[in-house]
């Protein structure tokens, strides 16, 4: 048993990675059929980022029920991305889509276990993220966009479900990933204080980036209180 989990891992992330690969591929083709907006065509670039993006979520979320909703995360907020990056949008089909999956997917860990606490929680945190990114959006409109919006409470959804601690922690990261990719930008010359930079990847990485980093940044924040 030992021996068959780490075989099984691997083997999952190997399974991301191809079917990352290739919705990484079809990117375009997806964004066009599904919102009706053409990206560019960097099939090397769209391919390969999505399928390491898709076989990380795996390994940091290891084999479980939950990892299905987390593959959702990782394959429809990559073509979100691609999308907010082309064109500083993050459309309401592909969103809703996502707060499809990821609802419908949670249901698996959750009829797994029999515990409904943890939906119940990934609904609540949904809601909370939502508030949180429309109040920042009420108060500097022009840093955050109502898609950002919506696109917090699919995200909320999938942290809310592994605990607050998740939701927390890839919250925070969104905006310390996008606070250093802006820092280097200005300092490279490529940008300034007032060029626009979606948001929408920093979200989405942010979350995924929570998955490993949430329990040892809350072991050693209750270790030092």
């Amino acid at each position: 048993m030992v021996d068959t989990l780490p075989d099984m891992l691997i083997a999952a992330a190997a399974l991301a990675l191809v079917l990352g690969c290739v919705v990484g591929f079809y990117a375009p083709k997806i964004s066009a059929a599904v919102v009706g907006l053409e990206i560019p065509a960097r099939p090397l670039f769209y391919s390969c980022s999505t399928g390491l993006f898709a076989a990380a979520t795996v390994l940091f979320i290891g084999v479980a029920p939950v990892l299905w909703a987390w593959l959702a995360v990782a394959l429809i907020g990559s073509v979100l991305s691609f999308v907010d990056l082309a064109h500083h949008r993050l459309p309401d089909r592909l969103v809703l889509i996502l707060y499809v999956a990821v609802g419908v997917l949670l249901l698996i860990p959750a009829v797994a276990s029999g515990d409904w606490s943890a939906y119940l929680r990934a609904i609540l945190a949904a809601v909370a993220m939502f508030a949180a990114y429309f109040l920042l959006a009420l108060i500097y409109p022009a840093g955050m966009g109502f898609g950002d919006v919506k696109l917090a409470g699919a995200l909320g959804l999938a942290l809310g479900f592994l605990g607050w601690g998740f939701v927390i922690v890839g919250f925070f990261a969104a905006f310390f990933l996008g606070s250093i990719i802006g820092l280097g930008l200005m300092v490279l010359r490529r940008a300034d204080r007032k060029t626009p930079i979606p948001f929408g990847p920093f979200m989405i990485l942010g979350a995924v980036i929570a998955i490993p980093l949430t329990e040892g940044l809350v072991s050693f924040y209750t270790g030092g209180l």
